[in-house]
């Protein structure tokens, strides 16, 4: 990077100071999500219904497939799955609301996929994106942030926030893909991994 700011007890060994050119060529996707209405509320296991719905939240211990591509807020509740099907999907937000210690809120995909999100990602206490999954890529667009503000978490994406922000606020969080950001932040995190494309490999 071309500015790193450790702050103690932090550490960090190695620190290359240089503009970040060297890395691969990431093409942003731009949200293109249109036509939002209505409510929606999963309260028992199964499938979504089909609709682009502007507020769809998964409740809590439940699990859910999601087979649309297009929705506004999107919120998995406490311990509850939910498994995106679409390979090509547009948000606005998406919220991944800590999970007690007895359960874990999952955010699963069937498919390689894009996910462009126009406002904002937030992964709580106790969340798993993509664990053991196949390709995913996060985009988000200038002056955005996707943050993970819950201990022992767990993501394993692309994250292309070329002129944005990615934040980590806890500790014991496993990040594992390609990460290009324009500023990186874990000022209050702790016990952080980070795990080198792996999987991930492709930048689409």
């Amino acid at each position: 990077a071309k500015n790193i700011s450790v702050v103690l007890p932090a550490t960090v060994n190695n620190k290359f100071f240089m503009p970040a050119t060297d890395g691969p060529a990431v093409s942003f996707l731009a949200y293109t999500g249109t036509g939002l209405s209505g409510s929606f509320v999963q309260s028992t296991s199964g499938t979504v219904p089909a609709g682009n719905f502007l507020n769809l939240t998964i409740k809590k211990g439940i699990v859910a497939t999601i087979n649309g591509n297009n929705y506004g807020t999107v919120i998995i509740e406490d311990g509850a799955v939910a498994n995106f099907t679409a390979a090509n999907i547009n948000l606005v937000q998406l919220r991944l609301i800590k999970a007690n210690y007895s359960g874990i809120t999952t955010l699963k995909f069937s498919n390689p996929a894009v996910v462009r999100v126009r406002d904002y990602v937030l992964v709580a206490q106790r969340a798993r994106v993509n664990v053991g999954g196949p390709r995913v890529v996060f985009h988000l667009p200038a002056g955005k942030l996707f943050e993970v503000t819950g201990s022992n978490a767990e993501l394993s994406v692309n994250i292309n926030i070329p002129d944005g922000i990615l934040k980590l606020t806890q500790n014991n969080i496993i990040m594992t893909g390609l990460f290009t950001v324009k500023e990186l932040q874990a000022t209050l995190a702790s016990n952080v991994t980070w795990n080198s494309v792996g999987y991930c490999s492709a930048p689409a």
